[in-house]
């Protein structure tokens, strides 16, 4: 019963990410590696702070390098409503390289976090007002992720994870988003629970950008590894 619930979880996430990614005729292949480091905890009361800081490395399209593309540096403070639910405010400062380009972005989000039988459950939808440089007023993205982590029986400290997050942009601006569907995510992988203040997990990654005003569709694929800490 368990491996049947595994792999129909699986099969319902892959299916999600082909839904929420339509496919073009014209496609660039690309690889990626993307590094997060979190940390979450308690400040005063019910109030929580958030920490992140994330290299992301990736072939250039131009001449199939690979180099640093992204470093996004994000902060946030939560607060617990419910045992399971609580809600956050941050910003992230986002530098691009190859091309050079700046982002700010101040973000809003709803975080539920569950149980249902053994599968831990993590719903996070986050609303991004992004300031991206030349590209006029903000541009607005809405953004949900569903997280799944199945623990094994036998080394309940290992568990399997998947997770699925499509992205919407919800208005265009010149040089910048273009309204409606943006990117898809999907997340496969493994956690680990190293003591009670450190988190390893390993997935795959399957990233869906789709092109707009006259660009390719883009096809990324490689690994993230998250240290996630916790006090």
């Amino acid at each position: 019963m368990k491996r049947g619930a595994i792999v129909a979880f699986v099969v319902c996430i892959m299916s999600l990410s082909r839904s929420a990614s339509p496919v073009h005729a014209e496609t660039d292949v690309e690889e990626l590696g993307w590094f997060q480091i979190t940390a979450t905890g308690p400040i005063v009361g019910n109030w929580k702070l958030f920490l992140e800081v994330q290299p992301r490395i990736g072939t250039d399209p131009a001449d199939g390098d690979t180099n640093l593309r992204t470093l996004i540096v994000r902060s946030a403070i939560g607060y617990q409503i419910t045992p399971p639910w609580s809600l956050w405010a941050g910003y992230a400062y986002i530098p691009s390289f190859n091309p050079s380009r700046e982002e700010q972005r101040a973000f809003q989000q709803s975080l539920w976090v569950t149980n249902a039988g053994p599968f831990k459950i993590i719903n996070r939808t986050r609303f991004e007002e992004r300031m991206i440089e030349d590209a006029g007023q903000p541009a607005l993205r809405l953004r949900h992720q569903l997280w799944l982590g199945y623990p094994l029986p036998r080394w309940p400290e290992w568990s399997l994870v998947a997770a699925v997050e499509p992205f919407v942009n919800l208005n265009t601006e010149h040089n910048g988003p273009h309204a409606g569907f943006d990117q898809n995510r999907l997340y496969l992988g493994v956690s680990r629970q190293i003591g009670p203040h450190l988190r390893v997990e390993i997935d795959y990654l399957n990233q869906f950008v789709l092109g707009h005003r006259g660009a390719p569709d883009v096809v990324r694929n490689g690994g993230v590894l998250q240290l996630a800490f916790g006090w």
